[in-house]
């Protein structure tokens, strides 16, 4: 039952409850007047017919009550309701018998017999004025309980939605949001309102102002009925629909998004002109695909973010939704983020998220079978197929075609990671085929790009072209915010000839042109006048990677231990690593520093805020620009200034030279691997130590996946396991999540993962599976109910969003088979020199090559 829907049965209630003692406290009035009796026993009537539907209401839905309010509350107003039904119809009775009739012959007469009878009647008037006092004084109670709960109830549920929408990045709500702050002080000032009021009651005296006490419950059951209207628009985001968008989000969703530097201020401006920018006419009016193109770092990300924030965006695109509601969604490609943030199934997860996000009232029927099937909120949905998106997505524009319009901005198409570009091309043209939806994709001007979309005629804009004008304006803004310049500029104005020279030798490429204007800063440190700022641009390449080589050999070489560490740090990680990885490469790489990154970690507030700056400031002595840190909702990132970055350091020769500087022990794998321990580490303590559960499944999960993926990566360039890590990491799960927590980490593999030896073979941890059969020979058979270990070797999927080792099926598999092997051939020897190991040995008898064979595949040997 609805609570307000109880709390309108309620007030109702309590109105007639009011009304009727007024009307017995004034009997004398009403029964001497001939019009008056009659006027009032309609207005009572209507009242009693009210309570009387809104009572057999509420005696209907309390048998098929569900959430809301329990069912003992409603009960209780229902009670409440049929008592003053009761009382009405003794009321309407008392006061019919002592009402004048129009058409009595001796009206004076018949006033005086009913007069006489109501002072016969006086006991029984005041003992129903007494009762229907009581009934209010009760119903008062229960109503300042019951608006004082739902204020609770309105709180909570408007505390929920804005944490979940703020973490879901649900945009279309935005206005809800605004008005939280505003409406948290309401409800809490009329709960100090309402304990007042109650402690009147309680004391039977009056209330110190001159409201009545009815009044005054009425006005706030009006209040916390008009707040509840205010989270109408959160309401759509329904339990299941947030178990939807729960399913499609994943973590690092928003990460590239957010790293994408602004754009400078009045730069830009020319794309939103339509006689300027073909751009521009295209958002106006056309349908289908545009193409920007432009070369690595001529600031097409830069460009895209400007787009899905600028309100311009916007005011040419409605032109083209003509009245039909707009929703924009954008997804940024990222090679050097984990597999969602670069595949094809990544880009529709977040697409399908968003548009579900934009269009809530249609959920149930943009994806009917998800909507059915969440039943239980705690259990989690199956994962998405990529089919599966694609229908969904397609079923959306159908659903949805006559009352909206979308626009998609995609960035980076050539960071996407698949070998195949043509596949994600004819993905993005078939969800365009709707006249519902058009997208605006950004690549690098690779052949694959060029030739399909010349092909599909696709109306293009190459950025590099058109930056110039760019270039000159964020040149002469930067430099001009810097008093130092101003400063020089006012002795001697040359200031056009830098900007000639530097846009001339930037060739298109923005990031270059970043570059250069810092490099010129630095040298207004050393108060260099323009001549020298000029000599300094000239030394300067004007090729991306070489200008890298350059800034790696102007690093501090006091600091070129730690620079080279940190920069092979990040660019080994599947991802921009958390900052407290810099720990590590700061204090050392032991598993004991790490075990000190494990309290780092734990440390909160002004003192971790502090930590963190000190850090980055040391990786601005390290790194210069070549790193630097993003600030997010959940870790501090270290991010690499331009994805040119990561590739130039990741060639053989430079990652050859780093490893030099850094030292012969440092294994930046090994780093990561224990940097994931240690957050695992953090977790467990404080969730065993504050007894509580552990804060999030999905950080948990993730945590694990990530520490495994790291041990691959060691085995796979090192030839070396991380085995006590592997181990420990091991022992830290089961102390939280008993034997049983490989189960709920990977519990969407088949067959299913059962313990950390299975779990093991899954990921494809190779030298560990050898090392732990090493010592533990008997892991190699499992019960005759349970699949064989080699099954596991098949899972493709166990490190789920990280990036897998492509041959990984068969290297476990001839893993396993040497082992199998070994162990019988071991067995085999035993057996010639006792006779009674046939009764001993593992399995019932069963060989290690036969417990292999028993698997679902077919195994030789």
């Amino acid at each position: 039952m609805d609570p307000f829907s109880v709390l309108g049965c309620a007030a109702a209630i309590l109105q007639f409850v009011e009304f009727s003692v007024k009307i017995i406290g004034s009997t004398h009035e009403i029964y001497t007047s001939q019009s008056g009796a009659a006027q009032e026993n309609i207005r009572i009537k209507e009242v009693t017919e009210r309570v009387k539907q809104l009572s057999q209401h509420l005696e209907n839905n309390v048998a098929h009550h569900v959430g809301g309010y329990p069912s003992r509350t409603s009960n209780v107003i229902v009670n409440l309701a049929q008592d003053a039904q009761s009382l009405a119809e003794q009321l309407l009775r008392c006061i019919d018998s002592l009402s004048i009739g129009r058409s009595a012959r001796f009206q004076s007469w018949e006033a005086f017999r009913k007069a006489l009878r109501g002072y016969l009647q006086a006991d029984h008037i005041k003992t129903l004025q007494i009762r229907l006092d009581e009934l209010r004084s009760e119903l008062m109670l229960h109503l300042i309980t019951m608006i004082s709960d739902n204020q609770s109830m309105l709180h909570r549920s408007i505390y929920d939605v804005k944490e979940t929408c703020q973490a879901m990045r649900v945009d279309n709500i935005e206005q809800f949001l605004r008005l939280h702050e505003d409406l948290s002080k309401r409800v809490k000032t009329q709960g100090i309102e309402l304990k007042c009021l109650l402690g009147d009651i309680q004391r039977q005296i009056a209330p110190s102002q001159s409201t009545s006490p009815t009044e005054k419950i009425r006005e706030h059951s009006t209040t916390v009925q008009d707040l509840s209207l205010l989270v109408v628009e959160a309401s759509k985001f329904t339990p299941k629909l947030i178990k939807i968008l729960e399913s499609l989000r994943f973590t690092e969703m928003p990460y590239r998004h957010d790293s994408i530097q602004e754009a400078h201020s009045n730069t830009y401006a020319w794309i939103f002109d339509e006689n300027e920018s073909p751009l521009a006419r295209w958002l106006t009016g056309q349908n289908g695909i545009f193409w920007v193109n432009g070369k690595a770092g001529s600031g097409k990300s830069t460009l895209f973010k400007h787009l899905v924030h600028d309100p311009r965006s916007n005011y040419l695109l409605n032109q083209w939704a003509a009245g039909k509601k707009l929703s924009t969604a954008s997804f940024f490609f990222w090679n050097h983020g984990n597999r969602m943030q670069k595949s094809w199934k990544g880009l529709l997860q977040s697409l399908l998220f968003q548009i579900l996000g934009a269009c809530p009232d249609a959920a149930d029927r943009i994806c009917p079978t998800r909507w059915n099937e969440v039943v239980d909120l705690h259990q989690p949905p199956p994962p998405w197929r990529s089919d599966e998106l694609v229908s969904t997505i397609e079923r959306a524009f159908a659903e949805t075609a006559d009352s909206s319009r979308f626009c998609f901005f995609i960035d980076g198409l050539d960071e996407y990671e698949g070998d195949d570009h043509f596949e994600l091309i004819s993905g993005i043209e078939r969800l365009q085929g709707s006249m519902s939806a058009k997208f605006c994709v950004s690549s690098r001007p690779w052949n694959v790009f060029v030739t399909n979309f010349a092909i599909a005629n696709v109306p293009t804009l190459v950025l590099e072209e058109r930056t110039r004008e760019d270039m000159a304006e964020y040149i002469r803004g930067t430099l001009e915010e810097d008093r130092r310049f101003l400063l020089l500029k006012a002795r001697e104005d040359r200031a056009h000839e830098l900007v000639t020279e530097i846009i001339e030798k930037a060739n298109g490429v923005f990031l270059w042109v970043f570059l250069v204007v810092r490099e010129l800063l630095r040298g207004l440190n050393e108060v260099d006048d323009f001549s020298t700022l000029k000599r300094r641009l000239r030394r300067l390449p004007d090729d991306l990677e070489k200008y890298f080589q350059h800034m790696l050999n102007q690093l501090d070489r006091i600091y070129q231990e730690k620079s080279a560490r940190a920069l092979l740090v990040a660019a080994a990680a599947w991802s921009s690593p958390p900052i407290d990885v810099l720990f590590g490469i700061q204090y050392g790489t032991s598993r004991a520093e790490f075990c000190r990154m494990a309290e780092v970690q734990a440390i909160d507030g002004p003192q971790r805020e502090k930590l963190c700056n000190t850090v980055q400031f040391h990786l601005n002595s390290w790194c210069r620009d070549l790193l630097g840190v993003s600030r997010g909702n959940d870790y501090d990132r270290v991010e690499f200034l331009h994805r040119t970055v990561r590739d130039f350091l990741c060639t053989e020769d430079i990652w050859r030279s780093l490893g030099k500087r850094a030292g012969a022990d440092f294994n930046p794998r090994l780093v990561l691997c224990r940097a994931s321990l240690a957050q695992m580490t953090y977790h467990v303590h404080v969730t065993l130590d504050q007894n509580t559960s552990l804060s999030s499944t999905h950080l948990f999960k993730n945590i694990v996946l990530q520490t495994m993926y790291y041990a691959v990566e060691v085995e796979r360039h090192d030839e070396s396991s991380p085995v006590d890590e592997l181990d420990e990491l091991n022992r830290l799960c089961s102390r939280l999540r008993s034997s049983s927590w490989t189960s709920m980490v990977w519990n969407y593999t088949n067959p299913k993962v059962d313990d950390f030896i299975t779990a093991a073979v899954a990921c494809g941890v190779q030298l560990y599976v050898q090392e732990v059969l090493q010592r533990q020979p008997e892991k190699l058979f499992r019960k005759r109910s349970k699949c064989p270990l080699i099954d596991f070797a098949y899972i493709e999927d166990a490190l789920q969003d990280f990036p897998t080792i492509f041959d990984k099926p068969s290297a476990m598999v001839r893993l396993l088979k040497d082992q199998a092997i070994h162990y019988d051939n071991k067995a085999e020897e035993r057996r010639k020199k006792h006779s009674l190991w046939r009764f001993i040995k593992p399995g019932k008898g069963m060989t290690a090559k036969e417990e292999m064979q028993r698997g679902s595949r077919e195994i030789t040997f």
